[in-house]
C-alpha cells in the first residue's frame, strides 16, 4: 500500500485548503419538509364536495344559458361594432353626420390615404393586397413597415407565391410621402392608423354591403409575417396547399366555404378571418367565459371564506388586532395548491359535462366551450407542476437524508429505541472500532482513486476524488465527537502498518471485525457532502462531485470487494469472506423485496452505519433507522441486519440463543411502534391543521416501516427455525 500512502501524502494540501461548509443538516431536512407541506393540498372531503358541486351548476349554466359556438354570428356581430366604430372615427374627424357607412369610410380614405394602396396590383389585386401589403397589418410589424415606406420609398409585402417582396411606391402615390421628418412621423403613424380604420369595414364601395376587403386582425398578420421566413415558407397544410395560399382562403372566407347540389358557393358558409372575424371569435369566446368564469368566483370564494374561519377559529380570533396572527399565504385563494386541487377537480366537472352534451347532441365541435377546455387545462398543469415541485423537493430531502445517514449521527434521539446491556452488545461497537471502520472506508477510497486508470477519467476525476476523500476525513474528523456522543472523543487516522496493529488489539476474532468489514463492503463514496444555499436562499445540494457517479468515473465496488478481500480476510475470517456477505445481502434483499416489488437496484446501499452503532447504540439504531427511513431504506437496513445475524453470528459464532434474543428484541420493538401507532391515531382529531399533517405523515412513515420490519421477523423466524433443525442434526 505504500502507493496509496503517497496519495495519502498529496491530500494534505486539501485537507488545509478546502475547509467544509458549516451546515446543519437537521435544520435543512426540517426547512424541507415545510416546503413539502406547503406543496402539498390540503383539500379535504368539504373542499371536494364545493369543488364539485361549482363544476356541476356552471356546466349546468354552460348547457342552458350559452349558445352554440357561432363563427356567423359572432362576425355578424363584430361586424355591427366595427361599422359603428368606423363611422363614429368619421363622424369626429369631420365634424359632421353621417347617414352611411359608404360615406363615412369614403371620408376617412380621402383624408388618410397612405402610399402602399398605390402597389395593390404587385400585392394580388384588391381581394388580398390587405393581407399581402404589411402595412396594412394592425400590427408593430405594420407600423415599422409603414414608417420604412417613408423613409425608404417602397413597399412591403409578399407576391401571389408568398415570397417575400419589396416594390416602388407609384408615381401617383408618392404624394402622400413626407417631406421631411416631422412629416414622414405622422404620415406613417397617425395617417396610417386612421387609414386602417377607414378600411376594417372594406373600401367605400362594398362597406355595408358585401362586408368588403377588411383588414386582417392581429393573429393573422402575425401569421402571415412568419409565413415569410425560410422555414415556415416551405411547409404545406396539405399536399397541394402551401402555408401561404392556406392563410390567403382563410382570409378571404373560402377555405371553409361549402357548395350546394348545383355546385354553387352556399353564402353562409364563408368566414372571412379578418379583423371582424378574429373580433367575432372573440366575443363568441367571450361568452363562453362567462360560466367558467363563475366557477372560478365560487369555488375561490368559498375556499376563502371557509379557509379564513377555520383560520380564525384556529388562532382564537377575539378582536380585529388578533387578524393578524392567520397566516395569509394559507386563506388567499391564489397561489396555493389546494386551491389548485379544487379548481382542477371543478373545471373538470365542468368540462365533462360541456363535452358530454355536445356528444349526446351530435353537434360536436359547435358546442364545446373552449374557454371550459383551455380553463381545464391550465388547471390541470397548474396542479402538476405542484406534483412536480413536491416529487424534485423530495428527491433533494432524500439526497439530504442520504448524507445524513452516510455520515453517521448520533441515533438516541431515534424513536423505539431498546436499551442493550450484557450479550446484546455484540452488535455494538466500540470508540476505537469505529476508529477502525473510517479507516478502512478511508482505505477503500484510497484504493478506488489507485485504481482509477482510464485514460479519460484519469485527470479530473482523479484529482476530484482525491479532493472527496479529504472533505470525507475532514468532516469525520470534525464530527467524530459528536458521532459518538463520547465527550473528547478524537478520531485518529492510521497508515495500513498501524491500522494492522489496532485491529489485533481488538481482538478481531470477535463479531466486531466481521460487522465492520459487512458495513465496509456496503461503503459508496462520492455522494455530495456539502449542502449550499442559492440566490433564492433555497438549499441545494453541491454538485462539485456529480461528475464521479458517470459510468467512466463511478466507484468500483467489484475491485473494493477484491481490496478488502485482500487486505482484511484469511487471517481473522474466512479467504473471500467479504462475496460470502455481499452474497448473502444479496438474498436478503431479494427474499424481503419479494413482498414488495420495489426497484431496490437504482437505490444506493450505502446508507451509514445502521446494523452496527457505536457504543451502547448498536441495536437500538438498527431498529430505529429502520421505523424512520422510508420503504426502500427500511428494506436495506433490514437486509444489514438478516445478513448480519445470519452469516456472523449463526454460521460463524454458532450463537443460536443470541439470535433467539435478537428476534425477541425484535417483536417487542414491532410491538412498541403499534402501540405507538394507536397513540398517533387516537391523537389525529385532536391536532391543529398542521400538526394534525405532520401526524398524518408520521403515521404513514410508521406503518409502511413497520410492515417491513414484519416480513424481516418472519424472515427471522425460519432463519432461527432451519438453524435450530440443522443443529439438532449434528
Amino acid at each position: 500500500m505504500d502507493n496509496n500512502l503517497d496519495i495519502e501524502y498529496k491530500l494534505i494540501p486539501y485537507d488545509e485548503k478546502d475547509k467544509i461548509e458549516e451546515f446543519d443538516l437537521d435544520e435543512i431536512i426540517f426547512d424541507l419538509d415545510s416546503e413539502l407541506d406547503l406543496l402539498g393540498s390540503k383539500a379535504d372531503k368539504l373542499d371536494y364536495l364545493i369543488a364539485i358541486s361549482s363544476g356541476i351548476v356552471c356546466g349546468m349554466l354552460d348547457i342552458l344559458w350559452v349558445k352554440d359556438f357561432d363563427l356567423a354570428r359572432g362576425r355578424d356581430i363584430a361586424s355591427d361594432k366595427v361599422d359603428d366604430f368606423v363611422k363614429k372615427t368619421a363622424e369626429v374627424v369631420e365634424g359632421k353626420k353621417f347617414e352611411n357607412l359608404s360615406d363615412a369610410v369614403r371620408a376617412l380614405e380621402k383624408k388618410f390615404p397612405i402610399p402602399s394602396d398605390g402597389a395593390i396590383a404587385d400585392f394580388g389585386g384588391a381581394l388580398q393586397h390587405h393581407l399581402r401589403d404589411f402595412a396594412h397589418h394592425p400590427t408593430l410589424v405594420g407600423l415599422a413597415f409603414s414608417m420604412l415606406t417613408q423613409f425608404t420609398g417602397k413597399s412591403y409585402g409578399t407576391n401571389t407565391q408568398g415570397k417575400f417582396i419589396i416594390v416602388d411606391v407609384a408615381e401617383n402615390s408618392k404624394a402622400f410621402i413626407g417631406e421631411n421628418l416631422g412629416d414622414k412621423l405622422i404620415k406613417g403613424t397617425i395617417i396610417w392608423f386612421f387609414h386602417l380604420v377607414s378600411d376594417m369595414a372594406g373600401s367605400s364601395m362594398t362597406a355595408g354591403l358585401s362586408g368588403g376587403t377588411g383588414i386582417p386582425g392581429p393573429i393573422l398578420s402575425l401569421a402571415k409575417e412568419i409565413s415569410v421566413l425560410p422555414f415556415f415558407n416551405k411547409i404545406n397544410i396539405q399536399d397541394d396547399m402551401s402555408l401561404s395560399v392556406f392563410l390567403s382562403k382563410l382570409f378571404n372566407g373560402t377555405l371553409l366555404m361549402k357548395r350546394d347540389e348545383k355546385g354553387q358557393i352556399i353564402k353562409d358558409s364563408v368566414y372571412k378571418f379578418d379583423l371582424r372575424g378574429e373580433f367575432g371569435i372573440a366575443l363568441e369566446l367571450g361568452k363562453q367565459a362567462i360560466p367558467v368564469l363563475a366557477n372560478e368566483c365560487i369555488v375561490r370564494g368559498f375556499y376563502f371564506i371557509r379557509h379564513l374561519a377555520l383560520a380564525m377559529k384556529e388562532v382564537k380570533v377575539s378582536s380585529f388586532k388578533d387578524m393578524r396572527k392567520i397566516d395569509w399565504d394559507l386563506v388567499k385563494p391564489v397561489d396555493n395548491p389546494t386551491i389548485s386541487r379544487m379548481l382542477a377537480i371543478s373545471t373538470g366537472v365542468f368540462t365533462s359535462l360541456d363535452l358530454g352534451e355536445a356528444i349526446l347532441t351530435q353537434k360536436y365541435w359547435l358546442s364545446i366551450n373552449y374557454v371550459g377546455v383551455g380553463r381545464f387545462a391550465l388547471a390541470i398543469s397548474t396542479d402538476l407542476s405542484y406534483g412536480l415541485k413536491k416529487r424534485n423537493l423530495k428527491k433533494i430531502r432524500t439526497a439530504y437524508e442520504r448524507i445524513q445517514r452516510q455520515i453517521p449521527i448520533n441515533p438516541s434521539n431515534q424513536e423505539m429505541g431498546i436499551k442493550l446491556s450484557g450479550d446484546m452488545n455484540k452488535l455494538c461497537l466500540s470508540l476505537e472500532q469505529a476508529e477502525i471502520l473510517f479507516n478502512i472506508e478511508y482505505l477503500i477510497v484510497l484504493n478506488d482513486i489507485e485504481n482509477t486508470d482510464n485514460f479519460m477519467a484519469r485527470g479530473k476525476a482523479f484529482d476530484l476524488k482525491i479532493k472527496w476523500l479529504a472533505e470525507w476525513k475532514q468532516i469525520i474528523t470534525k464530527k467524530f465527537e459528536t458521532f459518538t456522543q463520547v465527550p473528547g472523543a478524537v478520531m485518529n487516522w492510521y497508515s495500513q502498518d498501524e491500522l494492522e496493529e489496532k485491529i489485533i488489539k481488538q481482538n478481531p476474532t470477535k463479531a466486531w471485525f466481521r460487522l465492520v468489514l459487512l458495513e465496509s463492503m456496503l461503503f459508496e463514496p462520492y455522494y455530495p457532502l456539502k449542502a449550499v444555499k442559492n440566490k433564492k436562499d433555497k438549499y441545494a445540494l453541491s454538485k462539485r462531485y456529480n461528475s464521479l457517479n458517470k459510468p467512466i468515473n463511478r466507484f468500483n465496488k467489484e475491485k473494493a470487494s477484491l481490496f478488502l478481500n485482500e487486505q482484511f480476510t484469511g487471517m481473522y475470517c474466512e479467504e473471500g469472506y467479504v462475496d460470502r456477505l455481499r452474497k448473502s445481502y444479496n438474498k436478503q434483499i431479494r427474499n424481503l423485496n419479494l413482498f414488495f416489488k420495489l426497484d431496490i437496484n437504482n437505490l444506493p446501499v450505502t446508507y451509514g452505519i445502521v446494523a452496527i452503532r457505536f457504543l451502547g447504540f448498536g441495536f437500538t439504531g438498527a431498529i430505529a433507522a429502520v421505523v424512520v427511513q422510508g420503504k426502500k431504506s427500511a428494506i436495506i437496513e433490514a437486509a444489514k441486519l438478516l445478513t448480519s445475524l445470519r452469516e456472523i453470528f449463526l454460521v460463524d459464532d454458532k450463537a443460536f440463543e443470541f439470535s433467539i434474543k435478537v428476534l425477541e428484541k425484535y417483536t417487542e420493538s414491532i410491538t412498541e411502534i403499534e402501540k405507538n401507532l394507536v397513540d398517533l391515531r387516537l391523537k389525529r382529531e385532536s391536532l391543529e391543521s398542521k400538526e394534525k399533517s405532520d401526524n398524518e405523515k408520521h403515521i404513514k412513515n410508521l406503518e409502511e416501516n413497520v410492515e417491513v420490519m414484519k416480513i424481516a421477523r418472519k424472515i427471522m423466524i425460519k432463519m432461527n427455525n432451519d438453524f435450530k433443525y440443522l443443529d439438532s442434526k449434528n
